[in-house]
């Protein structure tokens, strides 16, 4: 007996459209397909269906281990293709992400650009209508002039600009007799202004050559970036240890109008004293966006910091203020008590070394509790004694987002010391 032409079978039945040999399975497939199907039977029909039989049973156990092994692999090919397109996604997330943080980037960028040169063009704006108005002012009074019937004498200044700037071919002729012109500024095209140079730089350069022996060199380089024109960058000045006192004052005072937008100012140990801080309030008057403050280490006193008390109170964007080595004494608690309470957005306050004692203390313990914002506070060596604490304690007892607390070098008791280090919060740092 043959076996199946498509398959491992006995064959059963021969088609006469190709003269090949099926079983019965595979001629149904056959018969599905065009052309004209005539079926042969085979001899020993009854034999081949015994083997057909027989063979088919072992075929279909073939065929079903067959098909457990590819539904097993399109299994592991499906889940190779869903975690292959799950990190896919990822990845196209995390771009999407950096595009739009990119583009959030530029945006900002773009407003703080756009804001200077707002800014920028205001300023210029303002300088060319100031140096328009004497120029249109001298238009208008030679207009007036002009208007005049009669004879003008050579030495006039309208006859003067005339020579120079009239050309040859002009229908004006200057010989005295001018005839009445009817010119109004409405008629005027054109209106030319030219300058070679700031008048308000050029004012301070000469001021700078008569003094320069006299500025210090901290000061001297602040000069120089504004005659270069670098000072609009500039968002921080220091001028610690620079020897500032009552003449350099007067120099500063002469510039602080270029940097009111400066943010960070520090002048410390220097020799700043009482009697200069009617001047230095005048200069940090216009230091309205300042965030920190350095006056340490001069010798203000309690004069000194009523000067400037009114003034600091207007800084309401100030994080950081040192006022520490300037002998203020209770009298200066007590004004600096009064100028605290302005500052909300106070985070670090450095008072070492100004003698407060019993009363200072005293005066600050309502102050203090009132900073929400203040993390760091350092009051060291400050006559601070046993009398001292039933004031800090209420002040300290309140102080709720304290992180850091310096109150070493003092005349504390041991007794006193534990009862302060229980009253501050847990998380705070303290040396005393």
């Amino acid at each position: 007996m043959s076996n199946c032409s498509m398959c491992e079978f006995e064959a059963l039945f021969k088609c006469r459209c190709n003269k090949r040999c099926y079983c019965q399975k595979c001629y149904d497939k056959h018969c599905k397909k065009k052309g004209k199907h005539d079926q042969i039977k085979l001899e020993e029909s009854a034999l081949v269906k015994k083997s057909v039989s027989f063979a088919g049973s072992d075929g279909n156990a073939n065929t079903n281990k067959e098909k457990k092994k590819e539904a097993l692999k399109v299994e592991i090919q499906e889940d190779k293709k869903n975690l292959l397109k799950k990190a896919i996604e990822k990845e196209i997330a995390k771009l999407q992400r950096f595009k739009m943080e990119t583009l959030a980037c530029v945006n900002s960028q773009q407003q703080m650009l756009v804001r200077t040169i707002i800014d920028d063009s205001k300023k210029l704006s303002k300088n060319v209508i100031n140096e328009c108005k004497p120029k249109q002012q001298q238009l208008e009074s030679t207009i007036t002039d002009l208007e005049v019937v009669g004879k003008i004498p050579f030495g006039h200044p309208i006859i003067e600009r005339l020579k120079k700037n009239t050309p040859q071919q002009s229908i004006l002729k200057l010989d005295g007799n001018l005839k009445k012109i009817n010119l109004t500024s409405e008629k005027i095209l054109e209106f030319k202004i030219e300058w070679q140079s700031n008048p308000i730089i050029d004012e301070l350069k000469e001021y700078y050559k008569a003094n320069q022996t006299l500025i210090p060199p901290k000061l001297q380089k602040i000069y120089q970036k504004i005659f270069s024109e670098k000072h609009y960058s500039i968002k921080k000045i220091n001028l610690s240890k620079s020897k500032i006192d009552l003449p350099a004052l007067n120099h500063f005072m002469r510039i602080v109008s270029f940097f009111s937008g400066i943010k960070d100012l520090r002048m410390a140990s220097n020799k700043i004293s009482n009697e200069c801080c009617d001047v230095l309030a005048e200069a940090l008057s216009n230091f309205k966006l300042l965030e920190k403050l350095d006056l340490s280490d001069n010798d203000l006193r309690g004069h000194g910091i009523e000067v400037l008390t009114p003034v600091l109170e207007e800084m309401k964007n100030l994080s950081v203020l040192s006022l520490a080595k300037n002998n203020f004494g209770a009298t200066g608690a007590r004004h600096l008590s009064m100028m605290l309470e302005s500052l909300k957005k106070l985070k670090e306050l450095d008072l070492d070394a100004n003698g407060f004692g019993a009363e200072g203390a005293r005066y600050l313990s309502g102050a203090l509790p009132k900073l929400i914002q203040l993390k760091n506070l350092r009051l060291r060596n400050n006559n601070f004694a046993d009398d001292s604490v039933r004031f800090l304690k209420v002040a300290l007892g309140k102080m709720q987002n304290i992180e850091i607390l310096k109150l070493d070098l003092n005349k504390f008791g041991n007794e006193e010391k534990r009862t302060m280090q229980l009253i501050v919060r847990k998380e705070c740092k303290i040396e005393i």
